[in-house]
């Protein structure tokens, strides 16, 4: 019976994957036009468009009339969202009494030089990338209570270095498939994450926490 908000819902997977599995209602959020509208057809053809109900917009500036949810949820996309101080307020604001948070992000483990914070941008949209500590400060200086919080960086490294390795060697039949372009352009974006994991300087984050009031 719970009512879901999930962040940069993509192509809609996780959403339609916890309606399925739980009952609960979700709202699938994300900024692109052609990933809601594909995700959006996807949902309908897995019969879940009456528990799953998807909207294109900017989660900052989104007006939910009054709406709350009972837990928010995000994988892999508020790194993109440079004002993390408003992103995690609007998210305290929007969860009812005892509300639920959980995101999966990214981190830096050390400093970023300019050049690389510019590069992170162009190539994965990482626009905030606080370290291991300030991520869980944020959190609870906003009224969180953060009751899970683990350091991901090494096991996402190894994801990170697998991924590529497996795609590679499976290169001729990706071709044949997607096409050279497709599969240049996933190479590139393989080997950059796993470049960047690899450095020591990009790692991750699993939080849960608990809206108190």
């Amino acid at each position: 019976s719970m009512s879901i908000l999930e962040i940069g819902s993509g192509l809609g997977g996780p959403a339609r994957h916890i309606a399925n599995e739980t009952g609960a209602t979700v709202t699938a959020l994300e900024l692109q036009p052609d990933q809601d509208k594909l995700a959006s057809d996807l949902t309908r053809r897995c019969g879940l468009s009456e528990k799953v109900r998807h909207l294109c917009g900017d989660f900052l500036t989104y007006d939910w009339n009054g709406k709350k949810f009972d837990a928010i949820v995000s994988w892999l996309a508020l790194y993109h969202i440079e004002d993390h101080d408003a992103l995690l307020q609007k998210s305290f604001d929007l969860l009812n009494p005892n509300g639920l948070f959980y995101a999966e992000d990214l981190i830096s483990r050390q400093p970023f030089k300019e050049n690389e914070l510019g590069e992170l941008s162009r190539e994965i949209f990482a626009n905030y990338l606080p370290n291991y500590q300030t991520y869980k400060s944020e959190l609870e200086k906003k009224g969180f209570d953060v009751f899970l919080y683990q350091d991901m960086s090494d096991n996402w490294s190894k994801v990170a270095r697998d991924r590529i390795t497996s795609y590679i060697n499976k290169k001729d039949r990706h071709i044949r498939v997607h096409g050279k372009d497709v599969v240049n352009g996933l190479i590139s974006f393989y080997s950059f994450t796993d470049r960047y994991f690899s450095s020591g300087k990009l790692g991750g984050i699993r939080v849960f926490a608990r809206k108190i009031n």
